[in-house]
């Protein structure tokens, strides 16, 4: 039971818990389990959102947000999820729950604030834009399935 748990509370962090969104004044990074990017401002094309944050960038590869995280997102999803599901709408994450009651989204919120830092860019927010594999996250999911797996069939 111990494995089972040590398991799905690790892959529930991997995949929730360590991805993030970082703006600073030359550069975005997405970091998401398997990937992280770090993007120039001006290598930015496009931004979309709604119920995700993607970013089409200058080379034509897209990079979709796992994870973004917004102040208060849970305790103002608590206060609207009353409202959100009356008439039998299902709310399945915070965000559901502002879209539903029309308030603006966590990656509508992002987008504009990255639209506004792109636009104010400095020239220098140019440059290449860094793939790398989380290849610490990726060895540590498999040593915790591996673990999980010797301990269910070594102790049934």
């Amino acid at each position: 039971m111990f494995g089972l748990v040590t398991a799905a509370s690790w892959l529930a962090w991997a995949i929730w818990g360590w991805p993030r969104v970082d703006i600073d004044d030359t550069a975005i990074t997405v970091r998401n389990a398997l990937m992280t990017w770090r993007v120039p401002l001006h290598e930015i094309s496009d931004i979309e959102s709604g119920r995700k944050f993607t970013l089409s960038l200058s080379d034509d590869s897209i990079v979709t947000a796992a994870a973004i995280s917004g102040d208060g997102i849970a305790v103002e999803a608590w206060r609207r999820t009353d409202a959100a599901t009356q008439g039998g709408h299902f709310v399945r994450n915070a965000d559901d729950a502002r879209i539903s009651t029309g308030a603006q989204s966590v990656a509508s919120s992002w987008a504009k604030q990255l639209r506004e830092r792109v636009r104010d860019a400095p020239d220098s927010a140019r440059g290449p834009i860094i793939r790398r594999v989380n290849w610490g996250i990726i060895a540590a999911t498999v040593a915790v399935i591996v673990l999980f797996v010797a301990a269910i069939t070594v102790f049934p």
